[in-house]
């Protein structure tokens, strides 16, 4: 796990899906400075991080299964 945190296809897909719920639980509450934000940004932003974090285990699967025909 330590391995596919430190590419940064990952971090950035963990950044935005963190981001998204900290406003979207923001925005739920109430906090003033929360509340402002728009729910389409914040659906847009989680729908982001989502698509981010597929496309970066699905490269990763791939990268991996290449190694493993290289080796035999």
């Amino acid at each position: 796990m330590r391995k596919i945190i430190k590419k940064p296809v990952f971090l950035v897909g963990f950044l935005l899906l963190a981001a998204s719920l900290v406003f979207l639980v923001g925005y739920a509450t109430g906090i003033p400075y929360l509340r402002d934000a728009e729910i389409g940004w914040i659906i847009t932003t989680l729908i982001a991080g989502v698509m981010t974090l597929i496309v970066g285990y699905f490269n990763h699967y791939v990268e991996k299964k290449k190694m493993q025909s290289k080796v035999r």
